[in-house]
């Protein structure tokens, strides 16, 4: 059985005495541990999981810059209803992306003496706030367009 839960303990995994054990995974290496200011393994592990998260984040750049292109474009009178639709889905695919990257960072929780992984932590942190921002605002400006238009 694979432990995904840190917290649980080896007997409610179903692990006893007698059983053989084996532990899978990356050992940190030097460079890893350099980097962090504790010199603890434990801190390179967190650091890994907050990096899984920011390269999610990273990979949904460019969809977020084709987003920005398309509500501009729409703004700017050009659209149908295809293209509408398309573009208010993609808005909330990237909400909900950037939601749900946003709760597995606060999901990753360091101890206060890993300094290292809080503060990369609460950057990625700021940075997930800051694209959730700017994608809400662009659906905002296509809304309010849209309800112009109703009108």
């Amino acid at each position: 059985a694979f432990i995904k839960d840190d917290t649980a303990t080896l007997t409610s995994s179903g692990i006893h005495d007698g059983c053989i054990v084996y532990v899978m995974g990356d050992r940190a290496n030097n460079e890893q541990l350099r980097q962090t200011a504790s010199g603890n393994p434990e801190e390179v592990g967190y650091m890994i999981r907050i990096s899984k998260v920011m390269d999610k984040i990273e990979g949904s750049k460019d969809k977020i810059e084709e987003f920005d292109i398309r509500v501009v474009s729409m703004l700017d009178g050009e659209q149908n209803d295809t293209m509408r639709k398309e573009t208010e889905d993609l808005g909330i695919y990237l909400s909900e992306l950037l939601m749900q990257s946003l709760i597995a960072l606060d999901g990753v929780d360091c101890p206060s003496e890993f300094v290292t992984a809080r503060a990369n932590r609460r950057q990625g942190v700021k940075h997930c706030q800051e694209l959730m921002d700017r994608v809400d605002q662009a659906r905002a400006a296509l809304k309010q367009q849209q309800n112009k238009q109703k009108l």
